[in-house]
């Protein structure tokens, strides 16, 4: 008697043992089924961000290269048909970061330099600054496209501030845009739709339409 009793305890700790493994199988199926399907959710955003990746990529690059065709534009009416611009991108601390040289064609070969503002061919970074700004305007939300530019040539030399005013007038003109200038070069004038003069006399400020 003790002994069917030792039986049916162990027979019954048996079925408790293999009614729990059958619940624990419907667990891991259950889990497998909701595993696999995020699985399929993480392929799909995968795919879809790289697909948004490629997209972002190609217009980027269709936007380099009109930027690089206008900066380049900008140098070569400036300084002559052997100088260009090119924009360097490399993803760096998890961002990307844009590096832009400026190249000149010489008997040698290719001469490049960054546009970094460490001193060297300023002349260069203004000329390529002011088209950057506007463009940098066109691609934002101002509806009124009016560009305020203070001083952008300091470092331009005087046989060069015509050339400057020329391609800063057929830019306004390709953008739709409008600029407003503060300047020293009174060459410039002679490129705007409308000018003033600021004068200085015992500490009183003069404005007038000129």
């Amino acid at each position: 008697m003790e002994v069917e009793n030792k039986i049916e305890e162990r027979q019954s700790s048996l079925d408790l043992l293999l009614a729990e493994n059958r619940v624990l199988k419907k667990e891991i199926c259950r889990y497998d089924e909701k595993l696999s399907a995020e699985q399929d959710k993480l392929d799909i955003t995968i795919k879809a961000l790289e697909f948004v990746e490629s997209v972002a990529n190609a217009r980027r690059g269709s936007m380099k290269d009109k930027i690089e065709a206008v900066l380049s534009e900008a140098l070569c009416m400036i300084y002559g048909p052997n100088y260009k611009v090119e924009m360097l991108y490399e993803f760096r601390h998890n961002r990307t970061a844009l590096d832009i040289e400026y190249i000149k064609e010489t008997p040698d070969g290719e001469v490049r330099r960054a546009l970094d503002g460490s001193g060297h061919g300023l002349g260069i970074s203004d000329v390529v600054s002011v088209p950057i700004r506007m463009l940098v305007l066109m691609g934002s939300n101002n509806i009124d496209k009016v560009c305020f530019l203070d001083e952008p040539y300091h470092f331009i030399s005087d046989d060069k501030i015509s050339l400057v005013g020329e391609f800063l007038r057929t830019l306004c003109d390709k953008l739709q845009m409008q600029v407003v200038m503060s300047t020293h070069h009174r060459e410039l004038m002679d490129y705007a739709d409308k000018h003033y003069f600021i004068s200085n006399t015992n500490n009183v400020a003069t404005l007038e339409m000129t």
